[in-house]
């Protein structure tokens, strides 16, 4: 759970450029939620939204954009959404 006040703490100019480092990152935690630990799931989400919450312009705009699988794209924004059923 540290990992998530280390990121919500990034400087919006990290965010505000889509870098293969942020695009990994995110590509990383959508490979989570898939996990079959809820525990590792849940965090993976929770790290989403908080993400989404403190970057709300660029996070969806920019990064979940950026991602190369559609299906991470998919995934991502039915998080967003909090759309059980798409995820």
């Amino acid at each position: 759970m540290l990992v998530i006040p280390a990121l919500i703490s990034l400087k919006p100019s990290i965010v505000d450029k889509v870098s293969p480092e942020v695009t990994e990152l995110i590509t990383r935690v959508v490979k989570r939620l898939r996990d079959p630990q809820e525990i590792v799931a849940k965090t993976a989400r929770k790290l989403l939204l908080e993400l989404q919450k403190c970057y709300p312009t660029q996070f969806e705009s920019q990064l979940v954009n950026s991602l190369k699988s559609e299906d991470d794209k998919i995934i991502s924004r039915a998080v967003l959404r909090n759309d059980e059923d798409e995820i």
